[in-house]
């Protein structure tokens, strides 16, 4: 016959180590007790050959992780507040779960439980009532391994909710582990992360629904780079008593930048846009707040916006997320669900670009003579929506000239009878610039030609384009395929320098206006890409090198000034538009 033991561990300090004493309290032969009594005082452990293999099992109750609990609050009848909240005589059925894990048998397992605020009791499992205090006790008297034990209980939701948003519960279970009371997670196999473990809304009349639509400057299915889109949030007082106070979350979302909002609000940390209403009247008209953004010039890995805002409208339950609109009609909402985006608009991307390649003598001379070296550039800018991986740049070296130099990455191919330079650029950014250089001297007989000419081909891998003798978006630009610069022999006339290098070599290092000497009082513009002007002079001396600006492309207006005494008698200006790339 299999013995039982009873036992109560604890330890011993006995020459620095701990030992593990056993206390045995069943039925026993006295000499075995005597024994672990004298084994106890000599500081040893003792286990008797019969009680091993029940020591093993630890003596049949569980081992850390061996117990799970969890507890859920399901309506004991469909609630009728508004959305799907209880409401005032709703009843509340919290059922706890106790699941054995572990190999050996459960016994006399407690779970403790109080008759939640707000709420009176109804009934419990076996007729169990709450003591004067409310605690409500439960004893499982044995769950079997693998098991699981069930209690449940069932609360009236109270008359009174005003201010009261939640009906808030958690239950703790003693598995008779020596753990005592632990609280209940409110999910199978989850983790309790702090009270309450359930929290089951509770209709207090103060309710409102909220959705977001969403419109677009472009009459287009999808929308691309550089739409404006107007989001609006819509507010509706759909419950029994006014609301104050609330809170509208609303965020500029990914692949779009800011533009405005209503109230003159400004974008906070992390894309956030926030009105606070000061009230919402019960049968008042909707709230309504609107805000723009403009879709980025860089849509590469977009496939959609998406958008959702929060609001929070004093009652309690914290940020609520918008519904979408009702289709069709962006004055109602659609009530189905607010678990996913409110909007989400399909975006159209393109792959396209535009290049062209200028040359600069590097004696600023706008004509070329024997042995001036002069310099190619040639520019690609992205005018499509997505990044561009790989860009392939090739061109010949022009007749009447020697390869000197390349740059930014150039190849050019070593005593061949084919005089080709080349080029690989990388992921150029949607809207960006890139450029690429390379020298060459002019040869000393130059006298059968009357201009040297050069035509580059850029490849992205779906189009094969030459460049143009002039950037396509500047004023004027012709769009010629063929950048050309007259051999010695012509007038020069008035030449604008499209580089400013500012690296004190010398080349280049003055954005540069030939001739302007002999237009007194000529004003200079520079701008931005973004059309804001950086720098201004009212007699410009060729001495603007771009200091404090970045890197990139800027746009120049010169109003070439011709007095009065050339024109007689009224001062007049010329107006000259083109562009200038600053490179450090």
């Amino acid at each position: 016959m299999r013995k039982h033991y009873n036992s109560a561990r604890f330890t011993l300090p006995v020459h620095r180590q701990q030992r593990v004493g056993l206390i045995h309290t069943g039925v026993k032969n006295i000499t075995d007790y005597c024994l672990a009594l004298f084994l106890l005082f000599a500081g040893l452990a003792w286990i008797p050959a019969s009680a091993a293999t029940t020591v093993a099992k630890n003596s049949g109750r569980p081992t850390a992780g061996t117990v799970s609990t969890y507890i859920t609050a399901t309506p004991a009848s469909t609630p009728t507040g508004a959305g799907g909240t209880y409401a005032s005589g709703n009843n509340i059925t919290y059922t706890v779960y106790v699941t054995n894990n572990g190999a050996a048998p459960l016994t006399n397992v407690t779970v403790v439980d109080s008759v939640p605020a707000n709420t009176s009791y109804y009934g419990g499992l076996n007729g169990v009532t709450p003591d004067a205090n409310g605690k409500i006790t439960f004893t499982i008297p044995s769950i079997a391994a693998n098991g699981t034990g069930v209690v449940y209980f069932t609360v009236t939701v109270g008359s009174n909710l005003t201010g009261v948003a939640y009906i808030n519960n958690t239950a703790y279970v003693d598995a008779n582990d020596g753990n005592g009371l632990l609280p209940t997670p409110g999910t199978k196999n989850g983790t309790y992360t702090g009270w309450p473990a359930v929290a089951s809304a509770v209709d207090n009349g103060a309710n409102s629904v909220a959705w977001l639509s969403v419109t677009s400057s472009s009459s287009a299915a999808s929308v691309t780079a550089n739409d404006v889109l107007t989001y609006t949030v819509h507010i509706r007082n759909t419950g029994t008593v006014n609301l104050s106070n609330l809170v509208i979350y609303a965020y500029v979302p990914a692949y779009t930048t800011f533009v405005d909002a209503d109230g003159g609000v400004t974008e906070g940390a992390g894309g956030l846009v926030t009105w606070t209403i000061p009230s919402l009247l019960v049968n008042s008209a909707d709230v309504i707040k609107s805000f723009r953004v403009k879709v980025s010039s860089d849509l590469t890995g977009a496939s959609a916006i998406t958008n959702t805002a929060a609001v929070d409208n004093g009652n309690g339950k914290g940020k609520i997320n918008t519904y979408p609109a009702a289709a069709g009609d962006a004055g109602n909402p659609n009530t189905t669900s607010n678990l996913g985006n409110s909007t989400s608009l399909s975006i159209s991307t393109s792959s396209k670009f535009e290049t062209w390649m200028v040359v600069l003598n590097e004696n600023l001379n706008s004509y070329v003579s024997a042995g001036d070296v002069l310099t190619y550039y040639i520019y690609t800018r992205n005018t499509g929506t997505v990044t561009i991986p790989k860009l392939q740049i090739n061109v010949l070296v022009p007749e009447g000239t020697t390869y000197t130099q390349g740059y930014d990455g150039a190849t050019h191919p070593q005593n061949t009878d084919v005089q080709t330079v080349y080029w690989t650029v990388t992921n150029l950014i949607a809207a960006n610039i890139s450029y690429v250089r390379y020298t060459v001297t002019a040869q000393n007989d130059l006298s059968k030609i009357k201009a040297i000419t050069s035509t580059a081909t850029v490849n992205n891998g779906d189009t094969i384009k030459k460049t143009m003798n002039c950037d396509p978006a500047e004023s004027g630009c012709e769009g010629k395929t063929v950048t050309s610069i007259t051999v010695q022999g012509t007038t020069p006339g008035l030449f604008v320098s499209n580089v400013v290098t500012a690296n004190s070599d010398g080349k280049n290092d003055y954005f540069y206006i030939r001739n302007l000497d002999d237009y007194p009082g000529s004003r200079l513009y520079i701008f931005n890409r973004w059309g804001a002007q950086v720098y201004y002079s009212n007699n410009y001396q060729n001495d603007w090198k771009g200091t404090g600006l970045a890197e990139g492309t800027y746009y120049y207006k010169i109003e070439l000034h011709t007095p009065a005494t050339a024109t007689g008698g009224v001062d007049t200006y010329t107006t000259y538009k083109g562009w200038v790339m600053i490179i450090r």
